[in-house]
């Protein structure tokens, strides 16, 4: 990894992480990942932790003593009862399209050896829950970042946590010169269509997921058939087996995105 060049922001995004083994895994990791990429911050998405719904404190507090920077989430980060409790600790984020009276916050900004990372989370409405339109605040949070950061080195990255990858295109070209770098997340399956837009966005539909790589987005296969074939609503189970870390290195220069490289690391 070229490792030249001060200002450089080196930024590595790690995809929902499923169930608590992936949780303890992700963690024993997060060290290593950041040495072998020498990164400056590190992005975990954790809203599926809980036995695939939720995130408890103990595991946020978790993830931030082994090195995560910043915990980015999604529709999921509402499953468990004490969400409000979670979403006072700093850096642990709720999308921003939700509503205002709602706890949590969808931005969060971290400074390190005079680099700045921006963090905003938003969530689609496609094929989701219909809630606050995402483009109008995403757009307006990172007007207001650039702003209030005017001269620093910077960069502002948005995990877009939606089903619809036209959506989540769609929002990278609405903002591209805007933000640093969108990544999808969601889906759980990684895709391989990074890309820079002509302004300078870094853009992947899908970082993947944390957990069973060998199961059904990371749950048990048998629940999995059972709940799609004959479109039942049973529990699907985090499935058991070893688990993988799906993310995305990305180098951000002078605000734009410089690389965007997609990884698989299997344990």
């Amino acid at each position: 990894m070229d490792t030249a060049g001060n200002n450089i922001i080196r930024i590595v995004v790690l995809g929902d992480i499923v169930g608590e083994k992936a949780c303890d895994v992700t963690a024993r990791l997060l060290s290593s990942i950041r040495r072998q990429y020498n990164a400056d911050f590190l992005i975990v998405n954790a809203e599926n932790v809980d036995n695939g719904g939720g995130l408890s404190p103990e595991d946020a507090r978790l993830l931030f003593e082994s090195g995560a920077d910043c915990i980015t989430s999604g529709n999921h980060i509402w499953d468990r009862k004490d969400y409000e409790t979670l979403f006072e600790l700093p850096g642990v984020l709720r999308p921003i399209n939700y509503a205002p009276e709602l706890p949590g916050s969808g931005v969060f900004i971290t400074e390190r050896n005079d680099k700045v990372l921006a963090v905003i989370n938003a969530q689609g409405t496609r094929d989701m829950v219909p809630i606050l339109n995402p483009f109008d605040h995403v757009k307006a949070a990172a007007e207001q970042i650039r702003e209030r950061q005017n001269g620093k080195n910077l960069a502002i990255f948005v995990d877009f946590h939606a089903e619809s990858f036209a959506e989540k295109e769609a929002l990278a070209w609405y903002c591209d010169g805007d933000i640093s770098a969108l990544v999808g997340t969601h889906t759980h399956v990684q895709t391989a269509d990074e890309k820079i837009l002509p302004h300078g966005t870094g853009y992947l539909g899908d970082v993947g997921m944390c957990g069973v790589l060998d199961a059904v987005i990371g749950f048990n296969a048998d629940s999995s058939v059972e709940r799609a074939r004959n479109n039942t609503n049973i529990p699907m189970t985090v499935a058991e087996g070893a688990i993988g870390l799906c993310g995305v290195y990305l180098e951000v220069k002078e605000f734009a995105c410089k690389k965007i490289i997609p990884f698989v690391m299997r344990t």
